[in-house]
C-alpha cells in the first residue's frame, strides 16, 4: 500500500536456527528483491541485508528474539530496521525502490530456509502490518 506512513514488523524467535539458516523479513516482485534477515553461519547468528544479490553484514545476535522493520511511503521508498529489544529500532542496509511488475506491486514477506540440511527452525512470535491513510 502506498499511503504516507506504512510499517510492517515481525517479532521472530531464533534460539532454535541451525547452521545454514537464513530467517528475516523481505521484498519481492518479479523485477527486484530486497531482504533483512539473520544468518547462521560457523555458530554465529548474524544481522545480513541483501539488495538484489548485493549482501550487507551487520552486527552479531546473541538474543532469543529479534524484531524486524520496514517502513515506506507514499512514493515507494522502503527503509529497513532492527531492535534487540522490541523497543528501539535501528536502520540498517540502503533504502529501496518498491517496484511494479507482472501485474502486482512488491509483496512483503517472511522467509526462512537452510540450504546446508534440513535442521533448525524460528517461530514467527508475530507480524504487524500498520498503514496510515
Amino acid at each position: 500500500m502506498r499511503t504516507s506512513s506504512n510499517v510492517a514488523t515481525v517479532k521472530i524467535d531464533i534460539s532454535q536456527m541451525a547452521e545454514g539458516q537464513f530467517a528475516g523479513l523481505t521484498y519481492f516482485s518479479t523485477t527486484t528483491y530486497s531482504l533483512l534477515g539473520i544468518k547462521q553461519e560457523k555458530g554465529i547468528r548474524t544481522l545480513v541485508y541483501d539488495n538484489n544479490g548485493k549482501d550487507t553484514s551487520g552486527i552479531r545476535v546473541h538474543g532469543k528474539s529479534i524484531w524486524l522493520r520496514s517502513t515506506w511511503d507514499a512514493g515507494g521508498i522502503s527503509r529497513y530496521a532492527f531492535s534487540i529489544d522490541g523497543k528501539s529500532y535501528q536502520p540498517f542496509g540502503s533504502t529501496y525502490q518498491l517496484t511494479w511488475g507482472s501485474y502486482r506491486g512488491d509483496r512483503i514477506g517472511v522467509f526462512n530456509f537452510n540450504c546446508k540440511e534440513d535442521k533448525g527452525y524460528v517461530d514467527v512470535d508475530w507480524f504487524r502490518n500498520d498503514y496510515g491513510k
